[in-house]
């Protein structure tokens, strides 16, 4: 099988090596991005509710906390998309570790 750039696999000291690095960094970017889609919903959440209670404090009123469905009206919609999204991190991550198990275990 030839090899596509043989001057980059040497100054990273063999091809293997390289595939190693290379799945390092995008199961790090994966795993980075996998925590922001789920901090950022929820983040999303707190803020609404600080700035409902925040309203409610400057008209005069006094804040209650939420019921379990109020909160849930709050949350972003999770539609057909969102689903789909959400199944294909998790085979995505599979295939990885199907493929590449070998190379960076």
């Amino acid at each position: 099988q030839k090899i596509l750039d043989p001057e980059k696999c040497n100054l990273a000291g063999g091809c293997r090596r390289l595939l190693r690095t290379n799945l390092n960094i995008v199961f790090l970017t994966y795993i980075v991005m996998s925590f922001f889609d789920i901090v950022v919903p929820v983040a999303w959440l707190k803020f609404q509710t600080w700035w409902e209670y925040r309203g409610m404090r400057l008209t005069g009123r006094v804040p209650r906390d939420h019921s379990f469905l109020e909160q849930q009206a709050k949350m972003k919609s999770y539609r057909g998309d969102d689903s789909t999204a959400d199944y294909l991190q998790i085979v995505f991550l599979l295939y990885f570790l199907c493929m590449f198990s070998m190379v960076s275990p």
